[in-house]
């Protein structure tokens, strides 16, 4: 009667080890997470902010001005993409910044064509895992 009970135990163990695995293969999950950005001489990207009222010159209706400095301190290329959703900007953006560069975004801004409301540039940075997202405000002309 002990072989049989020791069996029986062997045969329940093994069999509760082959329906517990059977039951799950692989398990995706998927954390959407927010990071807030702070000033760090070390984050993986950095962002210097130049003026952004744009004053003409000699009474020109175009003005060329420095928005921001874009630095990717990650260890590969960022793609960079720029939407100049209000009339009368434009950027000279590259496509990408790879690692260790920085890129100044540059805006020609026509004057008549912004008006006296704030026009916005939107960017976008991404790569590998990341995707980095920025509005940027340009004040109207003061010339």
């Amino acid at each position: 009667m002990t072989n049989r009970v020791g069996l029986a135990v062997t045969l329940l163990g093994v069999l509760l080890l082959v329906t517990s695995s059977v039951g799950v293969s692989t398990v995706v999950l998927e954390r959407g997470v927010e990071i807030e950005v702070v000033d760090d001489d070390a984050a993986m990207v950095g962002f210097e902010t130049h003026e952004q009222s744009v004053s003409t010159e000699n009474g020109s209706e175009e003005a060329p001005v420095d928005l921001i400095t874009v630095t990717n301190r990650a260890e590969r290329s960022l793609n960079l993409t720029v939407d100049e959703s209000d009339a009368g900007i434009s950027t000279n953006a590259n496509d990408s910044i790879d690692a260790g560069e920085n890129e100044t975004i540059t805006a020609d801004v026509t004057c008549d064509t912004v008006g006296d409301e704030p026009s916005t540039i939107d960017l976008t940075l991404s790569g590998d895992g990341i995707t980095i997202e920025r509005t940027i405000d340009v004040t109207p002309c003061n010339g």
